[in-house]
This record gives structure tokens, C-alpha cells and sequence, in this order.
């Protein structure tokens, strides 16, 4: 593609290049789409907006570009990468992260998947991978506190807005280490609700906020609170007892802090879910330039968001 005067000039070959990915990016069908667009609005309609895009929704749940978004980052973040390496991906809904990481990334995924804590999700990521092109049932049902695999399995084990759905969260990091091998990386994207954003209804809130005030919050825009009921209100402090037990186990090499100023400061994160809701709050803040005030108080009172926590085993 030749770029001229601000314009896209569209050659025979990069035509094909952008077919072929257009293609890619269409893998799953319509009627797998139609499954989780179904599944989306059972599992979360009474938490969201009522005239929430779940047709968007779906599409972002198996997003080849999301998946490999999230693949280079976690690749970027491991000193080695992970290429040749051997994952295991807890909380693996509907399959993609898995899938792709065997496709485009040379490495050896598994998942692990909850029987139904939202609706639809293990029996779906069966059908996205055969999609995909993948026979093999590499995704398990089980829970993330009790693992179903053999000690030091995995180069790493990787989850992504779980820990906060668990009901044992000390549990799940012993188990996370206990199948990781000596060497290995334990790595989690955890949201942080001592920050200003609560990412499942898409809110701002009071940094720290407890369940009563988050409900009452919640009750006044017109959602279902009940939900705030099945979460671990996950804080730096927290997240410090958790681990503490561990440390003669593991080193904490990054909780991510870096990675949210970087976006705060730049605003260059992906529009997925409510993110672009998130990145329009954000925009006035740069304009009166209160980005570097807020940085400097959210290094003091930990407001990042989400945890980008990476560990290594000892």
C-alpha cells in the first residue's frame, strides 16, 4: 500500500494482502456469532446499557485482532517472549487466545474454562476452534483453584480479568505457580478497583469504593447490582496479602504500572468494550493537561488499571 497526500493508494498486491486478512478476520461463522451474540446478552444484559451493541460484543469476544493484540503484549512483557514456549491461558472463554497462539505465534496453548460460569462459553470455544482449524480438545472445564493438570506443566500461565470472578484468589496463585515450571512466568490482567474505572458495567467510580457504595452507584444508573456481589473487589493491598505467602516461591518482576502510565499518558489503548468510552473521558483530562498530576497521584495511592501482574518462579 503506498501511502500519497494523506491517501491510501491501493495496489494489486496489497489488495490481496488485505483480502487475506479480511479473510482471517472472518473465520468464525455467522452462526457461532449468533450463538455468542445470544449467550453475551444472557450472561450480561442486566449489567449493561439497554441498548448495548452485542453483536459487537460477540465479535470482540473472538476478535483475531484482539487476540493477537493481547499475544504481543504478553509476548513483549516476558524477558524471552513466547515463542517455542508451552501456555496455559486460565479463564479461556471463548477460545481465540488459544487458538491463535498456536497459529500465528508458535506456541503451545492450552486453556482452561469454568463449565458454565457465563453462559455458553466452554461448549462454544469447542466450536471456535474447530473454526479455527483445530480438532484437538486442548481446552479443559475445570476452575482456576483447582487445576487440572500435573506440577511444573507450563512455560506460562496467563489469565486475563479471572482473578476478580474466583472465589479463592490466594488458591488460584498457588495453583498457578504449583503447575508452572521453575523459570517459568505466572502473568494476570487484573482490574484494579482501587482505580476510577469499573470495567464490567463501564463506570466511573470513587477509587477504593466499597460493595454497598459501588451498588448504590450502580442502582442509580438503572443496572442490576446483584452482580457486584459475585466479585472480588481486587486492590493493590489485596493483592499484597494474597502473595505474600509466595514470595519465597516466585519474584514480581512487574505489577504494570509503566504500562498504565504509557496509556494514560498517550492514550494508546484499543477501543475493545467500553475502553472507548474510557479513552473519551480521558481526552478532556489531556486537554487541560491534568495528565501528569493524575499520573503522579495514581503512583501514590495505586490507581493503575488494570494490573498487568508478571511473576517469575523461582
Amino acid at each position: 500500500m503506498i501511502h500519497k497526500a494523506g491517501f491510501d493508494i491501493i495496489t494489486e498486491e496489497s489488495y490481496s494482502d488485505m483480502k487475506a486478512i479480511e479473510k482471517v478476520n472472518n473465520r468464525i461463522s455467522p452462526s457461532t456469532l449468533r450463538i455468542i451474540e445470544q449467550n453475551c446478552r444472557k450472561s450480561f444484559s442486566s449489567i449493561l446499557p439497554r441498548r448495548y451493541n452485542f453483536d459487537k460484543m460477540a465479535s470482540d469476544f473472538v476478535s483475531i485482532d484482539r487476540a493477537r493484540e493481547e499475544l504481543q503484549r504478553l509476548s513483549h512483557a516476558l524477558p524471552d517472549g513466547l515463542a517455542g514456549k508451552k501456555l496455559l491461558e486460565i479463564g479461556s472463554g471463548y477460545g481465540m487466545l488459544v487458538a491463535l497462539a498456536r497459529k500465528e505465534f508458535s506456541v503451545e496453548a492450552y486453556g482452561i474454562e469454568p463449565s458454565e460460569q457465563f453462559e455458553g462459553t466452554f461448549t462454544t470455544s469447542i466450536q471456535v476452534l474447530s473454526e479455527m482449524g483445530i480438532q484437538e480438545r486442548l481446552i479443559q472445564q475445570g476452575t482456576a483453584e483447582e487445576l487440572p493438570y500435573d506440577n511444573e506443566q507450563f512455560d506460562v500461565v496467563y489469565s486475563s480479568n479471572v482473578l476478580e470472578h474466583v472465589n479463592n484468589p490466594q488458591k488460584v496463585f498457588k495453583e498457578s505457580i504449583r503447575v508452572t515450571k521453575k523459570g517459568g512466568y505466572i502473568t494476570a490482567v487484573i482490574p484494579n478497583y482501587g482505580s476510577w474505572w469499573e470495567g464490567h458495567y463501564g463506570i466511573i467510580m470513587p477509587p477504593y469504593s466499597p460493595a454497598w457504595l459501588l451498588k448504590c452507584i450502580v442502582k442509580i444508573i438503572g443496572r442490576d447490582s446483584s452482580f457486584i456481589d459475585t466479585l472480588q473487589l481486587i486492590t493493590w493491598k489485596k493483592l499484597q496479602g494474597w502473595l505474600k505467602p509466595y514470595y519465597n516461591t516466585v519474584e514480581v518482576i512487574d505489577w504494570g504500572q509503566k504500562l498504565w502510565i504509557d496509556r494514560l499518558r498517550y492514550l494508546n489503548f484499543s477501543e475493545w468494550a467500553h475502553l472507548g468510552f474510557l479513552k473519551s473521558v480521558l481526552q478532556p483530562l489531556h486537554a487541560l493537561k491534568l495528565t501528569e498530576p493524575i499520573i503522579l497521584l495514581g503512583r501514590l495511592f495505586h490507581w493503575e488499571t488494570p494490573f498487568f501482574l508478571i511473576m517469575r518462579k523461582k
